[in-house]
Protein backbone atom coordinates (compact mmCIF):
# COMPACT_ATOMS: atom_id res chain seq x y z
CA UNK A 1 0.00 0.00 0.00
CA UNK A 2 3.14 2.17 0.73
CA UNK A 3 4.65 1.77 -2.80
CA UNK A 4 0.79 2.55 -4.24
CA UNK A 5 0.86 5.80 -1.87
CA UNK A 6 3.91 7.01 -1.81
CA UNK A 7 6.75 5.96 -5.25
CA UNK A 8 3.87 4.71 -7.66
CA UNK A 9 4.66 7.09 -10.62
CA UNK A 10 2.10 5.62 -12.54
CA UNK A 11 -0.33 6.21 -10.03
CA UNK A 12 -1.84 9.82 -10.43
CA UNK A 13 -2.46 9.50 -6.44
CA UNK A 14 0.88 8.32 -5.46
CA UNK A 15 3.22 11.45 -4.08
CA UNK A 16 5.96 10.63 -6.67
CA UNK A 17 3.09 10.86 -9.95
CA UNK A 18 2.19 14.68 -8.31
CA UNK A 19 6.04 15.76 -7.96
CA UNK A 20 6.21 14.80 -11.56
CA UNK A 21 4.14 16.41 -12.42
CA UNK A 22 5.05 19.58 -10.66
CA UNK A 23 8.23 19.43 -11.84
CA UNK A 24 7.21 19.60 -15.20
CA UNK A 25 4.88 22.47 -14.40
CA UNK A 26 7.08 24.24 -13.38
CA UNK A 27 9.03 23.70 -16.48
CA UNK A 28 6.52 24.96 -18.73
CA UNK A 29 5.83 28.32 -16.89
CA UNK A 30 7.28 31.19 -19.27
CA UNK A 31 9.99 32.09 -17.12
CA UNK A 32 11.49 28.32 -16.30
CA UNK A 33 15.06 28.08 -16.06
CA UNK A 34 15.64 24.72 -14.71
CA UNK A 35 17.49 25.40 -12.25
CA UNK A 36 14.83 27.77 -9.98
CA UNK A 37 14.83 26.89 -6.41
CA UNK A 38 11.37 24.85 -6.20
CA UNK A 39 12.99 23.28 -9.33
CA UNK A 40 15.91 22.08 -7.41
CA UNK A 41 13.81 21.44 -4.67
CA UNK A 42 11.40 19.20 -6.36
CA UNK A 43 14.16 17.11 -7.98
CA UNK A 44 15.78 16.66 -4.23
CA UNK A 45 12.49 15.22 -2.66
CA UNK A 46 12.17 13.26 -6.50
CA UNK A 47 15.63 11.46 -5.62
CA UNK A 48 14.26 10.99 -2.19
CA UNK A 49 11.53 9.31 -3.15
CA UNK A 50 13.21 7.11 -5.54
CA UNK A 51 16.07 5.88 -2.83
CA UNK A 52 12.89 4.76 -0.93
CA UNK A 53 12.34 0.95 0.05
CA UNK A 54 9.01 0.08 0.92
CA UNK A 55 10.12 -3.21 2.73
CA UNK A 56 12.24 -0.35 5.31
CA UNK A 57 8.86 2.17 5.44
CA UNK A 58 6.96 -0.51 6.71
CA UNK A 59 9.07 -2.01 8.99
CA UNK A 60 8.25 -1.35 12.68
CA UNK A 61 10.14 -0.94 15.52
CA UNK A 62 9.92 -2.57 19.54
CA UNK A 63 7.03 0.36 20.15
CA UNK A 64 4.94 -1.03 17.28
CA UNK A 65 5.63 2.02 15.13
CA UNK A 66 7.24 2.63 11.96
CA UNK A 67 10.23 4.93 12.53
CA UNK A 68 11.28 5.24 9.28
CA UNK A 69 7.91 5.89 7.57
CA UNK A 70 7.08 8.75 10.24
CA UNK A 71 10.56 10.16 9.56
CA UNK A 72 9.98 9.95 6.21
CA UNK A 73 6.39 11.82 6.20
CA UNK A 74 7.93 14.42 8.86
CA UNK A 75 10.82 15.07 6.22
CA UNK A 76 8.96 15.17 2.94
CA UNK A 77 6.01 17.77 4.51
CA UNK A 78 8.97 20.04 5.66
CA UNK A 79 10.22 19.74 2.00
CA UNK A 80 6.60 20.39 0.68
CA UNK A 81 6.09 23.66 2.71
CA UNK A 82 9.11 24.65 1.72
CA UNK A 83 8.86 23.80 -1.94
CA UNK A 84 5.31 26.10 -1.35
CA UNK A 85 7.21 29.27 -0.13
CA UNK A 86 9.42 28.93 -2.96
CA UNK A 87 7.01 29.04 -5.53
CA UNK A 88 4.93 31.65 -3.53
CA UNK A 89 8.04 33.74 -3.52
CA UNK A 90 9.22 33.14 -7.10
CA UNK A 91 5.93 33.45 -8.98
CA UNK A 92 3.54 35.68 -6.69
CA UNK A 93 4.89 37.32 -3.87
CA UNK A 94 6.07 40.46 -6.04
CA UNK A 95 7.58 43.15 -3.40
CA UNK A 96 6.34 46.65 -5.04
CA UNK A 97 5.21 50.13 -3.18
CA UNK A 98 1.90 50.39 -2.21
CA UNK A 99 0.09 52.46 -5.03
CA UNK A 100 -3.67 54.32 -3.89
CA UNK A 101 -6.20 53.20 -5.86
CA UNK A 102 -8.00 56.69 -5.79
CA UNK A 103 -8.05 60.25 -4.09
CA UNK A 104 -9.85 60.55 -0.87
CA UNK A 105 -10.98 64.16 0.07
CA UNK A 106 -11.53 64.99 3.39
CA UNK A 107 -15.44 67.00 2.26
CA UNK A 108 -16.52 63.70 0.78
CA UNK A 109 -16.14 62.46 -2.94
CA UNK A 110 -15.14 64.26 -5.36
Amino acid sequence: MLELLLLDAGNPRSLAYQIAAARADLRALPDASGTSRPQRRLEEVDAILRRCRPEDLDRTDPSSTRGELTALLDGLHESLRGIADAIAAQHFWHPTAMQPLGVLTVDGPP
